[in-house]
């Protein structure tokens, strides 16, 4: 079971509606794999994203989204992207 710190080195109280974005970030950190949102509709293999280290989806806009999320174990990315969420 995964349990959210909110306190010690995360600094602030992590918000609720975050949570989950910590526990989802720190099974890919430690075991890799291919994060979807429940609402999410393949319409393509994503195959071919499976050799990098990390791969993340870009909606139409240009903004960042993590309903989508592939990861080595132990991904540079998704280190450094955990750590955005103690800022």
């Amino acid at each position: 079971m995964w349990r959210v710190p909110t306190t010690g080195d995360w600094r602030t109280r992590v918000e609720r509606y975050h949570s989950t974005d910590v526990v989802r970030l720190r099974a890919l950190l430690g075991y890799g794999g291919i994060y979807l949102d429940r609402d999410v509709f393949m319409v393509q293999s994503l195959r071919r994203y499976l050799r990098y280290e990390a791969s993340i989806s870009c909606p139409p806009g240009g903004v960042f989204g993590n309903m989508l999320i592939i990861s080595h174990k132990n991904s540079r990315f998704i280190r450094l992207y955990l750590n955005t969420y103690r800022q």
